[in-house]
């Protein structure tokens, strides 16, 4: 599972192909779209690979989609077929995201134990944190899933291109805002909490020192 910036510009580098085919189809027709996109998927593995050294998964399953996609699409003369590459690979990442999320193992945190060994280092609120965080990036991309199937379907080609490209990105912008704007907020409502616990463990120390150090009724008398 690549980065977050990683995740980012791989699904940036997957949507090269598409433009090719928009570009291509408009001008020579379907069959020398699909040839170009097809070129330029294996292109992207290998310019991937020259500059890392190594097989990205994930470019190499985007230039599967795109020869599978694009030779149904020439089989069936069906420009359509090939756009809705994008919302394949963005509806797996929701499905495992929302499914993770229902099994109580969020996708998130199993990554995370892979990248640092162990998720003791978490503690119970960025646990909590992280779990919503998988519920809120799996909607996310469910719904740009849906605005793709829409946009290929009952959209202009250039209209589809700034979703899956711009739109993309902007869904993503909007997201990190908010989920900033709320980390805040739940981490000064925690802070709050944990002050209001410390303040009430502080009375009740000094109550049972109080009564630690109190001369009992019977001494009293005496």
């Amino acid at each position: 599972m690549p980065s977050r910036s990683g995740l980012l510009l791989n699904l940036c580098y997957s949507i090269v192909p598409l433009i090719g085919f928009v570009l291509v189809e408009a001008i020579y027709g379907l069959e020398a779209g699909v040839i170009v996109a097809v070129i330029l998927s294996l292109l992207e593995v290998a310019w991937v690979y020259w500059r890392e050294r190594r097989w990205e998964p994930f470019a190499i399953w985007s230039a599967v989609l795109i020869v599978g996609m694009g030779a149904l699409s020439w089989y069936t003369s069906n420009d359509v077929i090939l756009l809705l590459k994008p919302a394949i690979f963005e509806g797996i990442f929701a499905l495992i995201l929302l499914f993770s999320s229902l099994m109580g193992k969020p996708f998130i945190m199993v990554v995370a134990r892979k990248q640092f060994g162990s998720e003791d280092m978490f503690n119970d609120f960025q646990k909590e944190y992280f779990y919503g965080v998988n519920w809120r990036l799996g909607i996310l991309f469910l719904l740009h899933t849906i605005t793709i199937i829409y946009s290929a379907f009952y959209l202009s080609n250039e209209m589809y291109l700034l979703n899956v490209g711009a739109g993309f990105y902007i869904f993503f912008a909007v997201f990190f805002v908010g989920e900033f704007i709320y980390s805040r907020w739940r981490m000064k409502k925690q802070m709050e909490y944990m002050s209001r616990q410390a303040a009430f463990l502080e009375h009740q120390r000094n109550i049972i020192e109080q009564m630690k150090y109190s001369p009992r009724e019977g001494e009293q008398k005496l």
